[in-house]
């Protein structure tokens, strides 16, 4: 990926992020490839969102792939700390 591609990857991942902030179904977005192709990822809890239709077009020319995960919780301890494992 030439740098300046890989920027204006990185710039529309942040715009949308802004865009999407709003919905409670959204949690992050995310740059990674499918294929040979560099693409957007959306992370959300749920598919069941018209607004999610829209990204189907793609966003600022890249293309966008909507992954649900349902919703994220917290442990009870966290990965830093060490855990009483037996």
């Amino acid at each position: 990926m030439d740098m300046e591609f890989e920027m204006g990857l990185q710039q529309a991942a942040i715009r949308l992020d802004a865009t999407l902030r709003k919905f409670p179904w959204y949690l992050s977005v995310g740059i990674g490839r499918a294929g040979d192709e560099d693409v957007l990822y959306v992370y959300v809890k749920s598919l069941r969102h018209a607004e999610l239709t829209q990204l189907s077009k793609g966003w600022e020319g890249h293309r966008v792939l909507v992954r649900p995960t349902g919703a994220v919780r917290a442990t009870k301890t966290s990965f830093g700390a060490q855990a009483n494992v037996p």
